[in-house]
């Protein structure tokens, strides 16, 4: 599940930077892990 979480988080923070986005802000950071705990979370629930 770690792993998963990590994976999440990478997605949405750190691939798009790979085409040029920009470093997200400490705000945009929260808002990022907050949608990866979500998306944990409903993943598990639904099994």
């Amino acid at each position: 599940m770690a792993k998963q979480f990590i994976g999440v988080i990478k997605s949405f923070a750190f691939i798009t930077q790979l085409y040029g986005a920009e470093i997200i802000t400490e705000e945009e950071e929260l808002k990022v892990i907050t949608k990866a705990i979500e998306m944990i979370k409903t993943m598990y629930m639904a099994n």
